[in-house]
């Protein structure tokens, strides 16, 4: 009885809403852009929940000569318009990537300062309750200018309080960095700045403090080496106090200095260059406490950039470079228990104090041709190669313990886009070559006395892949209302492992270790799909799409795992504006997966899924909005018996269905303030089939309900509140079945506040 009336309650619901719905529509996807190209490049999702809108993207992207995906990621990594991005960047000098990173940086530059009087003071305080956490947090930041001198502080304080079963911990963090500077002229600024840093974590009862305090004298310039080449230089230096990071490592002091700088050249039409990185030296001593003292020096240093050539013409080249190092030493204290002669109960306790160095960066580089025939087509040919070497440290019971990990990198792609009676066709190659070596820790089988023994060792391998892949899209708007689209991808990749190094086989008596199994995995693709969009009212997508999937183990001993699926996808998306204040949404989906055990044809199976999702959009007053969504899935799957005239047959194992009934509640009788409800409602049933009828083994209800108001208002002219707060109560019960007999579990059932109160106040 209960389901079907979960059944029967979407379609009452809808009847109910499109009595009410009185106003213009809401959340239905735009109309394609002109081109089929740019069809439905916007989507709901983002537009909704960030207020972001893309339109232009592709156009956009391809004048700007970077892909539409990295594009959009930035817009939504910055949470801004597309717009607006470009012309902070264009403002700024500098690439779309980079706006976050500039904005950063020029916060405490007193070059970047274009008034000379400002008084600014902003206060902010969070508040965020959860289920077993609570945040507190403040900031505030002040800036001071008065003529050529500035002063600028940013502090923030946090105390999270976490609850693990019976113990309450705590984390208090305090940040604090104020600058102080003087503007000699627009080009030169020097001043001094103080980091503070303390970090207290109170857990189990044991305290831990750590405390840093940096104090620095900075000078900034800005200069002209010719017409259109020039850029910024800073220099920082003071000393510098590190606390110790760990149990068995010592905490440094010293001096030091850091500089960064950008070069940047536009003078010409056919070559634009854009460098900027960043060099840190220290020289001091690291200490343990009552035993060692070590000298020490470090150096990091970060670079990067790109050059342009002929970028607007229709043949432009770009290269861009990174190269980073990190060269620090600290000291460790490693500990050994030597067992004496007289045996396990004659052990010495050895204590080593030593100084650690272990280098570590980063090279890469790549470049990329771009051909372009106007409106026609763009041809892109790029390559890219990079070597990484990273730091493994590890806290032991014997001490900290470096040791690297070493990555390559190298491929090449191929990227074409043409435009061509009516048709947009698009097409990449890609082919990499990344290789890994890392350590590892094995057991090795060694013959002793007539048997084995297991013996640990440590050694290194080396992992080479290939990826290679091939895709191409063809899309034509057949009418004005109808568009085609068919896609088809082939990819292999493939894994081979090698033990690099040969230290350890004094441990095993020349027993090697076995490497990685290699393996290939093989996959292809095709779907196609028509969109038929008769007016903005509906639009309907009916596709299927046929994957091939094979994994191939290349070891004899393993390779009784090899399988391949073949998977069968057909959906139906349609969308609907019923009426004038509601829009209707459906996918059905229906999946079958077919997996062939290439030597174990006895284990073949078939997973079959019946999908439908049925979201309802509507807008009932000015102040009220509703959306439902109902979304069921059945799952059938099963093996294969070999009848007596010696066909397979497929036969049903077991079975699953899903039922999630979900909604959202909206009313806002001012801008100010909002009141929410969520309520969700999941169902799900287990049969087992094995016996010939279907006995139910297990069944799970759970009612989720989240209830709860926002506020973004000012609360003077000068102060502004914003926040939420919510009730969250969850409950739900499991029931197993045992020869019919249900067996009821305990239900379990929480409920909680969470949520974020903001007060902002600046002067």
């Amino acid at each position: 009885m209960l389901r079907r009336l979960a059944r029967l309650l979407p379609a009452a619901l809808l009847l109910g809403l499109a009595a009410l719905s009185l106003t213009p529509p809401v959340r239905a996807q735009t109309p394609a852009s002109p081109g089929a190209r740019f069809a439905f490049a916007d989507t709901t999702l983002l537009r909704d929940t960030l207020d972001l809108h893309f339109d232009g993207l592709f156009e956009l992207a391809d004048s700007l000569r970077i892909t539409p995906d990295s594009l959009r990621a930035y817009a939504i990594r910055y949470d801004m318009p597309l717009s607006r991005l470009v012309f902070l960047a264009d403002s700024l000098g500098t690439r779309v990537d980079s706006v976050g990173t500039v904005f950063t940086r020029e916060q405490f530059n007193p070059l970047a300062r274009r008034t000379d009087r400002l008084t600014s003071f902003r206060y902010e305080s969070t508040y965020t309750p959860a289920r077993q956490s609570a945040a507190w947090g403040n900031s505030v930041t002040a800036d001071l200018v008065r003529g050529p001198a500035t002063l600028h502080n940013a502090t923030v304080v946090r105390v999270d309080r976490i609850i693990g079963g019976s113990t309450i911990g705590f984390t208090r963090s305090n940040n604090s960095s104020t600058e102080a500077g003087w503007r000699f002229s627009p080009n030169l600024a020097a001043g001094g700045r103080v980091n503070y840093t303390r970090t207290e974590n109170d857990q189990l009862g044991s305290k831990r403090v750590t405390q840093n305090t940096d104090l620095q004298g900075s000078l900034r310039g800005r200069y002209s080496l010719a017409p259109h080449l020039g850029g910024d230089l800073n220099f920082f230096g003071g000393p510098f106090n590190e606390p110790s990071n760990s149990l068995s490592s010592g905490s440094k002091q010293g001096i030091g200095t850091q500089v960064d700088g950008r070069l940047q050249y536009t003078g010409t039409s056919w070559i634009t260059m854009d460098n900027h990185g960043t060099g840190s030296v220290r020289f001091g001593h690291a200490t343990i406490p009552a035993r060692a003292r070590f000298p020490t020096q470090d150096l990091r240093y970060n670079l990067q950039g790109n050059v342009s050539m002929w970028p607007s013409s229709p043949a432009s080249v770009t290269v861009n470079y990174a190269l980073n190092g990190d060269h620090t030493e600290r000291a460790s204290t490693s500990t050994q228990y030597v067992t004496g002669p007289g045996g396990p109960t004659d052990v010495d306790t050895l204590v080593t104090d030593r100084l650690l160095s272990e280098p570590s960066g980063t090279a890469s580089v790549d470049a990329a041709t771009q051909f372009s025939a106007g409106g026609r087509g763009t041809l892109t040919l790029s390559a890219n190669l990079s070597r990484s070497t990273r730091l493994l440290a590890s806290e032991r019971t014997s001490g900290l313990v470096l040791d690297r990990s070493l990555s390559r990198d190298a491929g090449f792609s191929v990227d074409g886009q043409l435009n061509m009676w009516g048709w947009s066709l698009d097409a990449q190659f890609n082919e990499d070559h990344p290789s890994d070596e890392n350590p590892r820790t094995g057991a090795v089988s060694v013959p002793v006395d007539g048997g084995f023994d297991a013996v640990t060792v440590d050694y290194r391998e080396r992992s080479r892949i290939l990826n290679r892949s091939i895709s191409a899209q063809a899309t034509r708007a057949l009418t004005s209302h109808l568009t085609f689209r068919a896609r088809g991808n082939v990819s292999l990749t493939q894994n081979r492992y090698a033990v690099v190094d040969n230290a350890y086989l004094a441990q095993t008596d020349g027993v090697p270790v076995k490497p990685g199994d290699a393996q290939d995995n093989y996959r292809q693709s095709y779907r196609i799909e028509g969109t038929y969009m008769p007016s903005g009212r509906f639009s309907t997508t009916v596709g299927l799409q046929v994957s091939r999937v094979t994994q191939l183990l290349l070891d004899a001993l393993r390779s009784i795992s090899n399988k391949e699926d073949r998977v069968y996808t057909t959906d139906w998306v349609w969308t609907y504006r019923l009426f004038a204040g509601l829009t209707a949404n459906q996918r059905n989906q229906i999946n079958a997966t077919y997996t062939n055990n290439i030597y174990h044809p006895q284990n073949n199976r078939l997973v079959l899924s019946y999908s439908t999702v049925t979201t309802l959009n509507a807008t009932l007053t000015r102040h009220l909005t509703a959306d439902l969504t109902h979304n069921t899935i059945y799952g059938p799957n099963g093996g294969y018996a070999v009848a007596v005239d010696g066909l397979q047959y497929f036969s049903v194992s077991d079975a699953t269905r899903d039922y999630t009934l979900s909604g959202r509640l909206n009313y806002t009788p001012t801008p100010a303030f909002t009141l929410t409800l969520f309520p969700t409602y999941r169902a799900n049933e287990r049969e087992d089939r094995t016996g010939g009828i279907n006995v139910t083994t297990s069944t799970r209800a759970q009612l989720d309900m989240s209830a709860g108001a926002s506020l973004n208002t000012n609360v003077t002219e000068r102060a502004r509140l914003t926040g939420s707060i919510y009730r969250n109560f969850s409950s739900r019960r499991d029931v197993t079945y045992r020869a019919g007999v249900p067996n009821y579990q305990p239900s379990s059932a929480y409920d909680y506040w969470s949520g974020s109160l903001q007060l902002s106040w600046q002067l």
